[in-house]
C-alpha cells in the first residue's frame, strides 16, 4: 500500500511540475526525450510531448490499480486511486464497492499495463488513452487463467492537474 501511495504522489508531482513548466513559471519544462527514437522498421518516431506522456503515465497507473484486486482487500486499489479521479468517478467507484460479493471464495486479478495510446487529445481540457493490459485471475482451486483486455481510460484537467473522469474495459481478447 505504501509502495501505491508513493507512486501516485510521484505522477501527481509530475503532472504539476509539467503543468507549472508551462505556465512559465520558474521551473523549467523537462525535455521529452533528448533523441528521437526509431520504430521496428527503421523509421524515425519523434518524441512525445511531455504532458501526454505524463496523461499516459496517471492512465497506466490507474489502470494497473483498478485492475489488480482481490475480493478479501476491501476494495483498497478503489481507495488507492481516489485521489486521481474526478467526483464522477468517484460516484461510480463507491458504486462499484456495493455491487462486489466479497464472501465467495478468494479471487484476484493483477493487471499489468502493457502499452498506452493517446487517441484524443485537447491539451489542458480532455484526453481518451487506450491502455493495453495482460490479466491474470486467479481463483480458490483453479488454475490462473491469463487474458488480455484493453481499457479505455477519459481524464480531464481541472483545477490544475489531470483526473480520471471515466474507464471503460473492452472485449477480453484470446
Amino acid at each position: 500500500m505504501l509502495s501505491a501511495v508513493v507512486v501516485i504522489v510521484v505522477v501527481i508531482f509530475i503532472v504539476r511540475f509539467a503543468r507549472r513548466g508551462d505556465q512559465g513559471g520558474e521551473a523549467a519544462k523537462p525535455v521529452a526525450a533528448a533523441v528521437a527514437g526509431t520504430s521496428s522498421d527503421g523509421a524515425v518516431v519523434p518524441p512525445k510531448d511531455f504532458d501526454k506522456q505524463a496523461v499516459e503515465s496517471l492512465a497506466r497507473l490507474f489502470v494497473e490499480r483498478i485492475g489488480s484486486y482481490s475480493n478479501q482487500s476491501n476494495f483498497q486499489n478503489l481507495d488507492d486511486v481516489a485521489s486521481l479521479m474526478t467526483p464522477r468517478a468517484r460516484v461510480w467507484a463507491d458504486g462499484l464497492k456495493k455491487t462486489q460479493d466479497t464472501s465467495a471464495g478468494y479471487r484476484g486479478v493483477t493487471t499489468k499495463a502493457l502499452t498506452a495510446e493517446t487517441v484524443d487529445w485537447k491539451p489542458r481540457e480532455t484526453a481518451r488513452v487506450r491502455i493495453a493490459t495482460q490479466r491474470q485471475e486467479e481463483r480458490d482451486g483453479s488454475a490462473p487463467q491469463l487474458q488480455y483486455q484493453d481499457a479505455e481510460v477519459r481524464l480531464v484537467f481541472q483545477r490544475d492537474s489531470w483526473l480520471v473522469d471515466e474507464i471503460v474495459w473492452k472485449d477480453v481478447q484470446p
